[in-house]
């Protein structure tokens, strides 16, 4: 990859979705990492944004109504499927995501889902001119909807910039309450192109793992809240100041 395609401004692996209890009739993208050992792929916010929201431009234009766009948790298939170390993924500069149909052979043979993806690919530098607000989402489940159906709200000119996202369960596996938890938060965020303004966190999210979060929001002055708030983002304190009494 690096041979052939380090100097890329973006990455895409069009793959197809399966596994255990995955949901059917989605079109998604995901970051590339590996929560666990805290080895995260670049990512870029933007790319993303405007990759999602052709892609369900697309979907409604061409009538896949039994479809949905949805997001995931970051993670890597080289780790299932054994191909390779994950302190690969960051030695690839350039950000990669998947972009995926899921989850049964009905899924992957349907036209119009495949025409939804290869009609999307090519608006991926065609932004909508929002101003993007850049998010690092945590906890909840894999297809956590909270972090998926916040890419498509919007507020005035504004719009959540959405990449990594660290489910629940690979916080546990990974132990992110210790202190090396803290050092994978760190590379997470750096692996963010142009930073974040904040941290999303679902409600659920174990008092342990959100004080990890109260303190990286602390360390770069952004704010911490719960994932109801997704759906009211003009009433998130985005200069630090809790103004509306809500608090974790």
């Amino acid at each position: 990859m690096n041979k052939h395609f380090s100097h890329f401004d973006m990455a895409g692996l069009v793959n197809w979705h399966e596994g255990h209890n995955a949901p059917d009739k989605v079109l998604t993208v995901h970051t590339t990492g590996d929560v666990n050992s805290g080895n995260f792929g670049n990512a870029n916010p933007l790319y993303m944004h405007n990759l999602l929201w052709a892609m369900e431009k697309n979907r409604i234009e061409v009538g896949l109504e039994d479809f949905r766009i949805a997001t995931e948790g970051t993670h890597w298939s080289g780790m299932i499927n054994n191909g390779g170390t994950p302190e690969m993924i960051p030695q690839f500069p350039v950000p990669i995501i998947d972009i995926e149909i899921g989850s049964t052979k009905e899924s992957w043979s349907n036209y119009s889902a495949a025409k939804v993806i290869a009609n999307s690919l090519t608006s991926i530098f065609f932004n909508n001119d929002k101003r993007l607000m850049n998010l690092l989402c945590v906890g909840g489940i894999h297809f956590e909807p909270a972090f998926g159906n916040a890419v498509f709200e919007t507020w005035g000119n504004n719009a959540f910039g959405i990449s990594h996202i660290i489910p629940n369960q690979w916080l546990v596996a990974g132990q992110y309450e210790k202190e090396e938890g803290a050092a994978k938060l760190e590379a997470c965020v750096r692996s963010i192109e142009g930073g974040i303004s904040g941290i999303a966190i679902h409600d659920g999210l174990k008092g342990i793992y959100k004080e990890q979060m109260r303190i990286l929001g602390r360390k770069y002055n952004i704010p911490v809240f719960k994932h109801q708030l997704l759906r009211k983002p003009s009433e998130i304190p985005w200069n630090g100041i809790m103004e509306n009494g809500i608090s974790l």
